[in-house]
C-alpha cells in the first residue's frame, strides 16, 4: 500500500503514513515515558517499549491506547510475531523476556535470563525466537508449527 510507520521523539510517538505518491499524514500520541524501541504490527498498530519498563500499544485509528505492565526496568527490544495476531515478545534490562497477547493485554510467559537481552526477534516463520545478549545469541523453538 506504500505506507511506512515510524516513531520518533523524547516523549511522544509519531506515525508517518506515506502514500505511493509521497503525501505524508502525521498523527502524534504522547507517551508516559521516553521510548527505547518500537515494533510495527500492521498498518494501524505499533508497540513502543519505554525506559520505565512499560510497553505502550498505540493505534493510528483508535484513540484508546493501552499499556502492558510487568518489566521492572527499561524495555530494550520488542518484536511482534509475524503470523500470530497480537503476539509480542519483549526483552528488558530486568533480565527477562516476556511473551504478551496485546489483544487481551496479558503476559503469557516470562523467561528469566542470567543477563539482559540486547535484541529479540522472531524468525520470519515465527517458529523461532532469537535473543541476542552481549556475548552470545540463543534460539528458542516456539509453538508447534
Amino acid at each position: 500500500s506504500g505506507r511506512h510507520i515510524v516513531v520518533v521523539g523524547d516523549d511522544f510517538g509519531q506515525m508517518f503514513d506515506i502514500d505511493v505518491i509521497g503525501r505524508c499524514l502525521v498523527s502524534r500520541t504522547y507517551l508516559p515515558a521516553t521510548p527505547c524501541c518500537v515494533s510495527v504490527h500492521d498498518d494501524s498498530n505499533f508497540a513502543v517499549g519505554t525506559k520505565d519498563g512499560k510497553i505502550c500499544i498505540l493505534s493510528r485509528i483508535a484513540s484508546d491506547n493501552s499499556k502492558l505492565f510487568g518489566h521492572q526496568s527499561e524495555v530494550v527490544s520488542i518484536s511482534y510475531h509475524p503470523r500470530v495476531k497480537g503476539l509480542l515478545v519483549s526483552g528488558s534490562n530486568d533480565r527477562t523476556l516476556r511473551i504478551w497477547d496485546t489483544r487481551t493485554l496479558s503476559c503469557l510467559d516470562i523467561v528469566k535470563n542470567p543477563s539482559a537481552p540486547i535484541q529479540v526477534q522472531w524468525s520470519p516463520s515465527g517458529n523461532w525466537l532469537c535473543v541476542k545478549y552481549e556475548m552470545e545469541s540463543q534460539f528458542f523453538r516456539y509453538g508447534s508449527n
